[in-house]
């Protein structure tokens, strides 16, 4: 191996590094803890969840089996069985379901646009969007 192999593996391994750190930085900027949780079952958004509020709003009833506002338990469908989000500390994430390998429990809680759970065995995924904020002006100033 000639120096200058061993001079662009070292740079190579080290871009790879830092750029693993720039991701996770990025997600942690991107967070939004007034967010809402969108669910999604089979491709039909089924129930909107506030991150920064006890407030939701069901869109597909015959798909959301249980919610328990104060634990912050909201249970619905899954192609394999029920799957049990819960909203805490701004966040949400996937507490049990049934899966091959436990994939969508391993992701943890999110609150952030960039990092949305997604439990594909079960047909489900969990997008996190930014708050609407009535007083947001869109147009374009002339």
């Amino acid at each position: 191996m000639k120096i200058s192999d061993l001079i662009l593996v070292v740079f190579l391994g080290f871009i790879s590094v830092l750029s693993v750190f720039w991701v996770q930085d990025l997600q942690a900027r991107s967070s939004d803890v007034n967010g809402v949780a969108i669910v999604i079952y089979q491709n039909q958004v089924i129930l909107e969840i506030s991150l920064g509020s006890d407030e939701y709003r069901i869109i597909r009833p015959e798909h959301v089996l249980q919610v328990n506002i104060n634990d912050g338990l909201f249970t619905v469908t899954g192609t394999l069985g029920p799957i049990v989000l819960q909203r805490d500390n701004q966040t949400i994430r996937v507490v049990s379901q049934t899966s091959p390998e436990n994939i969508c429990e391993i992701q943890g809680a999110t609150n952030s646009p960039l990092k949305p759970l997604t439990c594909l065995p079960n047909e489900l995924i969990v997008r996190i969007e930014r708050a609407s904020n009535q007083d947001d002006e869109d147009a374009i100033l002339s």
